[in-house]
């Protein structure tokens, strides 16, 4: 019994300490590549800024849309992989399409 509390404890904090911190910088810097591919001139460092600015107040639906993209993909897997790249094509085009929005908000 000890052994397993200790394992519970030991994937309880790493999922908080790595998991958690993971899923949410991954959410806020959702947009760093569409704004590469807009402006390929544009710095690194800005992109990431740009991405952060863009997702503030927004992780919730944009996390609800990154789970929503993974269940596209995995009924593109389970339809034998030929699925899978119509299902890629159509979440890389939802993504874009939110970045636009997402841009067009902040601009008026």
């Amino acid at each position: 019994i000890g052994i397993f509390c200790m394992l519970m404890l030991i994937s309880v904090l790493g999922l908080y300490l790595f998991g958690l911190p993971t899923i949410y910088l991954g959410t806020r810097m959702l947009f760093v590549i569409p704004a590469v591919l807009e402006n390929p001139d544009i710095p690194l460092g800005i992109a990431f800024r740009n991405s952060w600015n863009l997702s503030k107040g927004r992780f919730w639906k944009l996390l609800g849309f990154e789970c929503l993209c993974l269940m596209v993909m995995l009924v593109g897997a389970i339809c034998l992989f030929v699925g899978l790249f119509f299902a890629a094509v159509v979440c890389i085009y939802a993504w874009m399409d939110i970045y636009k929005v997402c841009k067009e908000q902040d601009a008026c």
